[in-house]
């Protein structure tokens, strides 16, 4: 289907740039934009009332230890704050 649209310049930069790169026609390139946009599904849900993260492929882990460990580190940090030290 043939139609018009007004693209943001920076926009239009990136579909001639992906267009290049995959060598193909820059309505090519904004359709695949598209269809990659249209079929992305946010990491968030919601379970038994609480928001809830999925695993993203290719993102670092963390659970309950990591978690600990940095509040750990953040509650020396917020202390030392309190303490002068004697030169």
């Amino acid at each position: 289907m043939r139609t018009t649209m007004s693209l943001d310049d920076e926009l239009m930069d990136q579909c001639r740039d992906l267009a290049d790169q995959q060598g193909v026609s820059i309505g090519d390139a904004a359709g695949l934009l598209i269809r990659r946009g249209l079929a992305y599904r946010s990491p968030c849900g919601e379970r038994n009332g609480f928001v809830v993260f999925s695993e993203v492929l290719g993102q670092k882990q963390f659970g309950l230890e990591r978690v600990k460990k940095a509040q750990a580190e953040e509650d020396i940090e917020y202390a030392s704050g309190f303490f002068k030290r004697k030169s």
